[in-house]
C-alpha cells in the first residue's frame, strides 16, 4: 500500500526513495542479476555485486525483490517472457 510516498509492507514502514518505483531501476537490476547469475551461478553471485553493477546498493534489491531467491525468480520469469514473445513473433 502506497500512501503519501510511504510504503507499508508486512507491518513495517519503508520510506521509498524517489527513484524506487522507476521501471528502469528494475530493468537495471534484472540485467545485472542475469549477468552475475550467468557468470557466477546462483551461489557465486552476491547481491552486493549485482547492486553495484546496476548502480545501487544491496538495500535496493531487498526493497524491489525481497530476497536473492525472489530476484532469481524475477530474472527467470523475465527471460521466459522474452522467449515467449520471440516465439509469438516468428
Amino acid at each position: 500500500m502506497v500512501l503519501f510516498g510511504l510504503i507499508y509492507e508486512l507491518n513495517f514502514l519503508v520510506i521509498a526513495p524517489p527513484w524506487a518505483n522507476d521501471v528502469d531501476s528494475r530493468q537495471r537490476l534484472l540485467a545485472a542479476a542475469l549477468s552475475a547469475f550467468s557468470e557466477l551461478g546462483f551461489e557465486g553471485a552476491s547481491l552486493r555485486t549485482i547492486a553495484v553493477n546496476a548502480g545501487f546498493d544491496a538495500a535496493m534489491i531487498f526493497h524491489r525483490f525481497g530476497s536473492k531467491e525472489k530476484l532469481w525468480q524475477a530474472v527467470v520469469e523475465a527471460k521466459a517472457c522474452d522467449f515467449q514473445v520471440s516465439l509469438a513473433n516468428e
